[in-house]
């Protein structure tokens, strides 16, 4: 499908900036990994008609804590 396929492009060429902007390989995998379920819950509620549960809003703001967390030195 073409939702897929541009979400595929979309994480390699991720990937392929962060790493030549001198990302940490493991912070920049975890990064991409929360940012993307992020994206992948609005998807699937704006082109699937998928319920935003609180589960998924808990989920959600799990990953910013996490990015957050990330970012602390």
């Amino acid at each position: 499908g073409l939702v897929p396929e541009y979400g595929e492009r979309a994480g390699r060429m991720a990937q392929e900036y962060s790493y030549k902007a001198g990302w940490p390989v493991s912070i920049a995998q975890i990064v991409q990994a929360s940012v993307l379920a992020v994206i992948l819950i609005f998807v699937g509620y704006l082109l699937y008609h998928e319920a935003v549960t609180w589960n998924k809003v808990v989920g959600i703001i799990v990953c910013l804590i996490g990015l957050a967390l990330i970012n602390i030195k």
